[in-house]
Order: structure tokens, then C-alpha cells, then sequence
């Protein structure tokens, strides 16, 4: 009788059911990522649309030099 089929059945089923829990939570940190890049644009189109309009300059970019500002003047 073989020993090992158990073992590696079980082993097989864990790898497959840890992947698809993986897979699962790609899908919700994908979304959740594409719900806050909409607030975070909301609230730099709010804030400074300015900079939005400059050339190479993304919501992201223009978030952190929000936050940059933000920290800056409360070190004064």
C-alpha cells in the first residue's frame, strides 16, 4: 500500500485551496486600490487642480505634494 498518496493528495488540495484564497484577496485589494485612486482624485481635483494640470505631474504625485505641504507646514 502506498503511503504517500494521502499525503500528497492532501498537500495538493491545500496548495490549490491557499491559491485560490490568494487569487480571492488580488481581486478585493484590486478593487479596493481602484476605489480609493477615485477618492484620492476627488480630493486632488478639490484641493489643487492646478497641479493636475501640469504636465507630468498624476494624481498620485499630486497627492504626495499635498501631504509633503500638509507635514511641512506643521512643522513650523
Amino acid at each position: 500500500m502506498n503511503t504517500t498518496f494521502p499525503l500528497l493528495f492532501f498537500s495538493t488540495a491545500a496548495f490549490w485551496l491557499s491559491l485560490k484564497s490568494l487569487a480571492r484577496r488580488d481581486l478585493e485589494l484590486h478593487d479596493e486600490i481602484a476605489d480609493l485612486d477615485v477618492m484620492i482624485a476627488a480630493i486632488v481635483d478639490e484641493l489643487a487642480p492646478e497641479l493636475i494640470k501640469r504636465n507630468a505631474i498624476g494624481y498620485e504625485s499630486a497627492s504626495q505634494l499635498l501631504i509633503s505641504q500638509v507635514a511641512d507646514f506643521k512643522k513650523l
